[in-house]
């Protein structure tokens, strides 16, 4: 899941190089899918997000477009009302 897209991140100048890496692209697991009240597709993912002194588990609807099919896994279907959306790795 590209946390870019999850948690937008307006870069300074001073670098902190033990905070969260909200740049990164971590693996997380698809729960589910579900749509807004205007159509755009959202994915439950369960995910990990930390520093190098901490880490946390959460779950938490993501646009979309924050995630993309694990290596060897784009074709595969995880919910049939979304036939072309991916699955996501699996921790």
């Amino acid at each position: 899941m590209d946390l870019t897209k999850v948690y937008p991140d307006s870069a300074t100048d001073v670098s902190h190089p033990d905070g969260v890496d909200l740049r990164a692209t971590v693996p997380g697991l698809l729960k589910m899918w579900d749509r807004t009240t205007t159509g755009t597709r959202l994915a439950w993912v369960a995910f990990t997000i930390g520093s190098a002194a901490t880490r946390s588990r959460v779950g938490q609807w993501v646009l979309a477009d924050a995630i993309r099919p694990r290596e060897g896994e784009a074709g595969k279907r995880d919910h049939e009302e979304f036939p072309a959306m991916p699955v996501l790795w699996k921790t």
